[in-house]
């Protein structure tokens, strides 16, 4: 398809949509207003809205007449008579549904208005517009029962007309659907139907102030954002909890849970509306003097937060008194809003539960009290940049950096590179919510709590570091040709430059001023009191006494050693020409020799060992570990004689010495090993060259040290080109020594020349092959001094001698296994490939075949 075709496809699929949208257009008609009980209010001219009805008038004939009038004020709708507060939801509901009332076609009704109960009629609304100016009124007859029932009315625009609408329609005017207007009963709801239930708020979120006032005291509690953040204004508590602790049985859980408990204050049934009164006297039966209520007086103020803009209420102040209890048989309490002499006072009853709940609250507000130590905003704490920590036996501070990059500052003012880990764990004490357990009594001094003399304190700064102003371009420039003349005009030789870097790198770091202002926060411990620790703390002029658990006391107590950057300095691993350890006063010294690009350890020392090779893997494993090297603890530094002794590095069981070779320049570094750790973690006291301290590692550094380093292969050899097998032992099995003598003729193929007529299971003799072609030991037992008796390597007492012939090779592979070292689980071994050493073999290998030579016979395969 080409572009053209494309553009006339387009331009009809337009065309199309024109003529139909053309076509809706001319057959939209205006709205059908013959459906309507009041067409009037639906025409296009028609502008009158529901919010400008300002009276809405009911009168109830049947079964018993009552007239109510309600008037719409800039509080909401009130009841004219007697003059208390309505149902706004309610009557906004009931004005639009007359309003909007629908006929329903499909019914059928005649004109007889006494068979439908309209003439009389039962009840009769009447809506009035702002000023009087227009009024409609709705005659409503004869209701049915039920979800699909009919109410028949007619209207002031359609008077002469009997009219069908769904019930439904008109629920805002009567009572529930099973109501069928049967003799005596009731089917329109009445005066206290449409009272206001709610007392002071319809939604907890409006409220912004609240005051209770009893006979304990007095609490006041306000918003002074938009956030949900409250604070005490009496007593001067401060800070308030919000949300509450959901672990906690104190309830209301926090200032959330008393707002929930202030809005659902409600008259719970129409039954609970008691009387409308301005007589002093009977509000003192009910405990409802406007001055001294007998319980509490609860205000609070609210504000529409649902609307905005021109739309936008002022706060709404109200006043609920609260008295008696009704009596025994019923948890329920008198109480009367307060609205002023302008209105009379309406007595009703609410809910103990409710009442309790909040009653508790004034006799001692604490639950509501924060439980956050420290009230910072998060941003506030991310800028935390200087900290002081005094832990009772020294004082010393942290200076942020950098993004989580800190420096140590002790009284000396030397400055060391701290670990930012460890100071984040400090500031979870700011940042950590909910670390108030409890308040001290307001009558405990200082002293009794242990603040005089306080056993730490720690400061914290917000934002403290001076920042330098951007220089401008010019400057910048001006400053660069300074420095430039003040430069030497003679280059240095690469020596002296090198010299000069290293001397840099060693300057230690100038100490920073420490902040002039006061610090943003204040931390003052006292004294401890079981599991928890009583704490000041300062924020400005802002006091608090509260306390926390002994937990907290403990983490900012450590001593600076705690915040010290334990990394240890590596080193190039491939530099490294020597390795020399210290082991059990035995020293093993091996060295690094490298030909053609192979590199291969070799033993120096001992003698017995010397000329042999290491295990690479193992060297490098060393090599690995110790330059990842990590101080779990520090213990010490500047390190004395009393410390090296005490954590037994006096004399260390454990030495490691590395030399380095680089850039023509050798040095050594040295690590050594001490006592295991008190705590029994398995962690020992370590020290090293680059550190003068005296530190905590953890036991898998050390275990590869202690492994046998000289390379444990005792054959290495091409299995398929093994041409025989020569086997002599079984002493102690069979009473003399047994002989096996076995040719292979191919892969899998076995003859046995000796001893005759022997049926061979060829496939343990293949098995035992393949093992020894690529046989290492465990441990080597001694190097060059032979065996000893207790080995158990004589052929004539029990051993077992294994000849192996390999095509192309100069001499037989020759094993003798011996006895068994039980603590070690392993055989005792020598090979004619490593004279004089004696080693260990697995258990596992040899114990089947030491039990006899049966094992290789036929009748006893596959057991």
């Amino acid at each position: 398809m080409n572009f053209k075709t494309t553009y006339v496809l387009f331009g009809l699929l337009i065309a199309v949509l024109v003529v139909f949208l053309v076509v809706q257009l001319a057959g939209r008609k205006g709205p059908d207003t013959a459906t309507y009980v009041f067409p009037s209010l639906h025409t296009k001219t028609a502008s009158i809205k529901p919010k400008d009805i300002d009276t809405v008038e009911i009168e109830l004939h049947r079964p018993e007449s009552e007239k109510m009038v309600f008037v719409r004020t800039e509080q909401g709708w009130r009841l004219r008579e007697p003059n208390v507060r309505a149902d706004a939801g309610q009557l906004d509901q009931l004005v639009r549904q007359v309003m909007d009332a629908q006929i329903d076609e499909k019914a059928e009704v005649t004109s007889n208005q006494e068979q439908f109960g309209l003439k009389p009629p039962a009840a009769v609304v009447t809506l009035v517009q702002k000023g009087g100016e227009a009024r409609w009124t709705l005659n409503v007859g004869t209701v049915g029962s039920g979800f699909d029932a009919l109410a028949f009315v007619n209207s002031s625009e359609r008077p002469n007309e009997v009219l069908a609408v769904r019930r439904g329609d008109l629920s805002a005017l009567l009572k529930g659907r099973d109501a069928a207007g049967a003799e005596g009963q009731r089917v329109f709801k009445t005066l206290n139907d449409y009272r206001a239930r709610d007392l002071l708020a319809q939604h907890a979120f409006d409220i912004q102030y609240v005051r209770l006032q009893g006979k304990p005291g007095e609490v006041i509690l306000k918003k002074p954002g938009t956030e949900n953040r409250w604070v005490f204004e009496k007593p001067d508590y401060g800070e308030a909890d919000y949300s509450g602790d959901p672990g906690r049985d104190d309830s209301p859980q926090g200032v959330q849970g008393l707002l929930a408990n202030l809005a659902n204050l409600k008259v719970e049934s129409p039954q609970d509306f008691v009387t409308v009164t301005d007589d002093a006297r009977e509000l003192a039966k009910y405990g409802l003097d406007k001055d001294n209520p007998e319980r509490m007086r609860i205000e609070v103020k609210t504000q529409d937060t649902l609307s905005s803009g021109e739309e936008k209420k002022p706060p709404v102040t109200s006043v609920l008194l609260v008295g008696k209890k009704v009596d025994d048989k019923e948890d329920k309490y008198y109480a009367a809003l307060d609205e002023g002499e302008k209105y009379p006072k309406a007595v009703v009853k609410i809910a103990g539960r409710l009442r309790d709940q909040i009653y508790q609250l004034l006799q001692n507000p604490n639950p509501l009290r924060s439980r956050d130590l420290v009230t910072l905003e998060t941003g506030q704490v991310d800028k935390i940049d200087w900290i002081e920590v005094n832990n009772g036996s020294e004082t010393f501070q942290l200076q942020k950096t950098g993004a989580g990059s800190w420096d140590l500052i002790d009284k000396t003012g030397k400055v060391r590179k701290a670990d930012g880990n460890v100071v984040e764990r400090l500031l979870d004490v700011v940042k950590e919510r909910r670390q108030i357990r409890d308040y001290p009594e307001e009558s405990k001094t200082d002293a009794e709590l242990g603040l005089d003399r306080p056993s730490a304190v720690v400061s914290f700064w917000v934002e403290s570091q001076k920042k330098e102003p951007e220089k401008k371009e010019a400057d910048k420039k001006s400053d660069e040709k300074k420095e430039a003349d003040k430069k030497e005009p003679e280059k240095k030789d690469a020596k002296d430059a090198k010299a000069a870097d290293k001397d840099v790198t060693k300057e230690e770091k100038k100490a920073p001023a420490k902040p002039e202002g006061p610090p943003t926060v204040r931390l003052v411990f006292g004294k401890k009191d079981k599991d928890i620790v009583y704490v000041l703390r300062e924020m400005g002029k802002d006091k608090l006494r509260a306390a926390v658990a002994e937990a907290l006391l403990t983490k900012v107590t450590q001593d600076k050693l705690a915040y010290l950057d334990r990394r240890l300095p590596d080193f190039p691993k491939d530099k490294v020409v020597k390795l020399t350890l210290l082991r059990d006063g035995q020293t093993y010294e091996i060295q690094k020799e490298e030909k053609d690009g192979k590199v291969a350890w070799k033993f120096q020392r001992p003698e017995a060992l010397a000329g042999r090779t290491a295990e690479e893997a193992k060297v490098k494993r060393i090599l690995d570990d110790l330059a990842a090297m990590y101080a779990d603890k520090l213990l010490a530094e500047n390190v004395s004689a009393s410390d090296l002794e005490r954590y037994g590095l006096k004399a260390p069981p454990l030495k490691v010495t590395l030399t380095v070779k680089q850039d023509d320049k050798t040095e050594e570094r040295v690590y050594e090993f001490g006592k295991e750790a008190d705590d029994k973690s398995g962690r020992l006291h370590a020290r090293t060259s680059e550190r003068d301290w005296i530190f905590l590692v953890g036991a898998h550094l050390t275990a590869p040290l202690k492994e046998e380093l000289a390379d444990t292969t005792v054959f290495t050899f091409e299995g398929n080109k093994v041409k025989a097998v020569q086997m002599a032992g079984w002493a102690k099995v069979i009473g003399s020594p047994w002989k096996f003598d076995l040719e292979r003729k191919a892969k899998g193929s076995w003859t046995v020349k000796t001893p005759e007529n022997y049926k061979l299971d060829e496939g343990k003799v293949e098995k035992l092959v393949e093992a020894l072609s690529k046989l290492k030991a465990m441990k080597f037992v001694a190097h060059k001094s032979g065996a000893k008796p207790e080995h158990g390597l004589k052929v004539s007492e029990g051993a077992l001698e294994i000849q192996v012939t390999v095509e192309g090779e100069k001499e037989p592979y020759l094993l003798t296994v011996g006895a068994l070292s039980t603590a070690d689980k392993g055989y005792y071994a020598t090979s004619n490939k490593l004279p004089g050493d004696v080693f260990l073999l697995p258990e596992a290998m040899f114990a089947e075949i030491l039990k006899g030579p049966v094992y290789f016979a036929a009748s006893t395969a596959g057991k």
